[in-house]
């Protein structure tokens, strides 16, 4: 179930994106945090290690769209 939670946060989050709303990155972190989970209890380190770097290049994306987006 947490594979599918990750999934459907991930496409609210592009959708967001893609209509320039900013929180739409949060959307994404708050994916990739389920998809660590779900990586670490299957032992899937590779997965995990890709999620936290999403997590970080989405984290830095949010903050750079501070003054760019909602308008």
């Amino acid at each position: 179930m947490t594979g599918w939670i990750a999934a459907l946060l991930n496409v609210i989050g592009l959708v967001l994106l893609g209509a320039k709303i900013r929180i739409g990155w949060l959307f994404g972190i708050a994916a990739e945090c389920l998809w660590v989970v779900r990586a670490e209890s299957l032992s899937m380190y590779d997965l995990t290690a890709i999620s936290v770097l999403y997590i970080c290049v989405a984290a830095f994306n949010w903050w750079r769209w501070r003054e760019d987006a909602d308008h």
